[in-house]
């Protein structure tokens, strides 16, 4: 009778411990899911609310010491008052 219920014990432990570890696992997946999910989606709001401007073209005159340089504003935020800056 004491070997039966070693024998049982070690069933029991064992089944508690794969679904522990099923568990663990599962909940981790959603954990990094859901983060993942989060960076998606803060990164959506900030590209929306932000300005991006690409320098794409840049000319030096020697002569007249005078920069000129192409930009494009590739973000959702406009500049419109290039004057100003």
């Amino acid at each position: 009778m004491g070997l039966d219920t070693i024998i049982v014990a070690f069933f029991v432990v064992g089944t508690i411990l794969v679904v522990a570890g099923t568990l663990t696992m599962g909940v981790n997946n959603l954990v990094e899911s859901s983060y993942n999910g989060y960076v998606s989606a803060h990164q959506t709001i900030m590209d929306r609310l932000q300005t991006r401007v690409e320098v794409q073209n840049i000319v030096f005159n020697v002569s007249t010491n005078h920069t000129s340089f192409t930009v494009a504003n590739t973000g959702e935020t406009k500049l419109y008052n290039f004057d100003h800056w």
